[in-house]
Parts: structure tokens; C-alpha cells; sequence
């Protein structure tokens, strides 16, 4: 395991797993921002299948920002660190490969918009999501406003974005904010378990269904197949196709080499 000051990483399996350490509450500040940048340099290149993002603390995902810095917080500082937090968050919801979230205990402002920049959000049953930001005369900066209404919608969105809802892990799966819920302690070990499943699938192919899953809906024009299309023939070609046919018609498991 690597420890950066805010953070430890791991590798297992193609699994790259990422611990916010952040005592007492992960408050997401310079050092934590800083960390995460320099880990998604490490990961470029890397053979990495998925990626897991968890807290080193069983009470705590992330608090978000540290409100005791706000009182000094001015225009230029505030637009600072919206947009540096922002093009992170961009950047993880931008990794080739999936991303899972395991959220435990509570997940507030920027926490919660983190874990909405992952593609796949475990939340256990003690887990509290909440973005608090109208109450500080402020707005969540790092994409909570494009991203949440296409999880749960436009109006349950205004409920945790104008009234600060606070939103239960049972609730939070039943909306669609996230996909499962997991027992109190166990948030992280199914989504290891998940993060496994998908590093045993085919990368290529993998990387390709996420490439269609963030895209945006759209009819191309009509002289141009879609995406799914090319997509599937070019990995028609690949040694990955050939071992996965193979190892299903010889009743075995497929050992894929992303090639």
C-alpha cells in the first residue's frame, strides 16, 4: 500500500483501491486535492480494470469542505477552488475504466459530489447524504447541479440541492442516487467484490460500455453507424473475443489479456 498525506492506495488484481485518510472527517482541501491529482497521474497507463474510492473511517466518507476556511474565502479564492475541485472530479468521472463508490456513514457537499462522479455508488445502511450548500449561502461547486438530476430527476434533485435534504443509504438507492445497499461495515467489501467482477470481464470491452454509458443519447446522422456498432466490430478482432467464446464453449473461466 502507498500513502500519500491524505490518502492510501492499493493495487490487487487489476483493482486499484483509493482511501481517503484525511483526519478527523476527509475534509476535501488542498492536500486531499493535491493527492488525488497525483494518484490519477499514477493511474495513467497503468494496467488498472477498476477503480474503488472509500474512507479509511467507518463514520465518515467526506465532510466535503472545510467550512472553517470559508470566513476567508473571497471571490478569487472561492472560483479557485471551485475549479480545481471541479476539473478533478471531471477527470475521475473521465477514467477509462469504472469507478465504484463506497460510501459509509456520512457524505456531505463535495463528498457527495465525489461519489457522483463515480460510476457505480455502494451506500450502507448508516450512511447519511446531504448537500448543505444553500444553507451556507453557497452552491455545490464540483458538479452536483449537472449530475444529480439525471440520477434521481429535477424535483428530488431540488430537494437535496434547495432544502438540503438528508437522504438515508435505503432512500439514496431507492431514488437511484446509488445502485445497492450494503450492510453497515460492508459498503467497501461489495464494492471490492464488484470492482473484482468487472477486472475478471473483458477490458477492452469494458472500457468501450463505459465509453457508451457517458455519452449522451443521440441518433447520428444518417450515412454514420452508431457507436455500439463500430464498437462491437473492431471487437470482433480482438485476442479477448477469441478467449471469451472459446473459454464459454469449453465450460471455463475466461483469462483475459486486454489485447
Amino acid at each position: 500500500m502507498t500513502t500519500h498525506k491524505k490518502i492510501q492506495f492499493s493495487l490487487e488484481e487489476h483493482v486499484a483501491k483509493i482511501v481517503l485518510a484525511a483526519p478527523p472527517v476527509n475534509c476535501i482541501g488542498d492536500d486531499l486535492l493535491c493527492d488525488l491529482e497525483c494518484l490519477l497521474e499514477t493511474l495513467q497507463g497503468a494496467d488498472i480494470r477498476a477503480v474503488v474510492i472509500a474512507s479509511a473511517f467507518p463514520e465518515i466518507f467526506c465532510a466535503g469542505a472545510d467550512i472553517h476556511k470559508f470566513p476567508n474565502w473571497d471571490e478569487a479564492m472561492g472560483t479557485r477552488m471551485s475549479a480545481q475541485g471541479n476539473l478533478l472530479f471531471d477527470r475521475i468521472a473521465a477514467l477509462p475504466v469504472p469507478v465504484i463508490c463506497a460510501i459509509n456513514g456520512g457524505a456531505y457537499g463535495g463528498g457527495v459530489e465525489l461519489a457522483l462522479a463515480c460510476d457505480i455508488r455502494v451506500a450502507d445502511r448508516s450512511a447519511r447524504l446531504a448537500l448543505p450548500e444553500s444553507g451556507l449561502g453557497i452552491i455545490p461547486a464540483y458538479g452536483a447541479a449537472r449530475r444529480l438530476p439525471k440520477l434521481i430527476g429535477r424535483g428530488r434533485a431540488g430537494l437535496m440541492l434547495y432544502a438540503g435534504k438528508v437522504v438515508t443509504g435505503k432512500t439514496a438507492v431507492d431514488w437511484g442516487l446509488c445502485d445497492e445497499l450494503a450492510d453497515d461495515g460492508k459498503a467497501v467489501e461489495r464494492a471490492m467484490d464488484i470492482a473484482m467482477c468487472i477486472a475478471a470481464k473483458a477490458p477492452l470491452a469494458v472500457r468501450n460500455i463505459k465509453t457508451l454509458l457517458s455519452g449522451d443519447e443521440v441518433n447520428p446522422p444518417r450515412d454514420e453507424l452508431p457507436p455500439e456498432n463500430i464498437f462491437f466490430g473492431q471487437l470482433c478482432e480482438t485476442e479477448d473475443k477469441k478467449e471469451g467464446v472459446q473459454a464459454f464453449l469449453q465450460k471455463r473461466r475466461a483469462q483475459f489479456s486486454g489485447r
